[in-house]
């Protein structure tokens, strides 16, 4: 295990909900018109609140890479799309 890194964690229904709460984030950010997400792959990072790194296939079979950062619960603020990529 590497402080700081991110580790490898197995796919929940939370990281399925997660990735389709930003979907339309996602759509826009990509020129995109996807309906639904289907995670694949998951790892996080803890830093000053957890990244969570996710890896998708699109309704369309379009394969997608998430960086979702959800901040440190006592400052009440929603989570953010960091980045997205086509895979």
């Amino acid at each position: 295990m590497l402080c700081g890194g991110f580790h490898g964690k197995e796919v929940t229904q939370q990281q399925h909900d997660l990735a389709n709460h930003h979907l339309q984030d996602v759509n826009n950010l990509l020129g995109k018109s996807f309906t639904s997400l289907t995670v694949t792959a998951y790892s996080s990072q803890v830093v000053a609140g957890t990244n969570h790194l996710l890896e998708a296939q699109a309704n369309d079979g379009t394969k997608v890479s998430l960086k979702v950062f959800e901040p440190l619960p006592y400052t009440n603020q929603p989570t953010q799309l960091s980045e997205a990529k086509l895979l």
